[in-house]
């Protein structure tokens, strides 16, 4: 019998398995090295508040650039209905396009 095919498979499992334990030392190591002391965890924390705090701040300017946009739009829209310049089925369904925002906005209203 021809065994040359399973002695190949039989080393490459060994090598797998030797393979797979430099790798978990490896990776000990790093988490070890990468251990964080408690000021490490506070300035990180200290950093990420800030960061949350700027992209809060930003937010809150979009949405109300958006409602003042949509608030001129919805008059714009009026405005062209009375003077019977508007075509209507051009136009899109603000209340679909706005739905996305109507839960996150009873999110925000519920927490509140």
């Amino acid at each position: 019998m021809n065994l040359r095919g399973s002695e190949v498979n039989g080393f490459d499992i060994d090598t797998c398995r030797g393979m797979q334990q430099v790798q978990e030392i490896s990776d000990a190591s790093i988490m070890k090295q990468l251990a964080l002391d408690e000021s490490e965890w506070s300035d990180m924390v200290a950093e990420m508040r800030v960061v949350n705090v700027d992209l809060r701040k930003e937010r809150d300017a979009y949405q109300e650039l958006n409602r003042i946009l949509l608030r001129e739009n919805l008059d714009l829209r009026d405005t062209l209905r009375e003077n019977d310049m508007l075509e209507e089925n051009s136009l899109k369904d603000l209340r679909d396009l706005y739905s996305v925002f109507s839960d996150s906005d009873e999110e925000n209203t519920d927490e509140q």
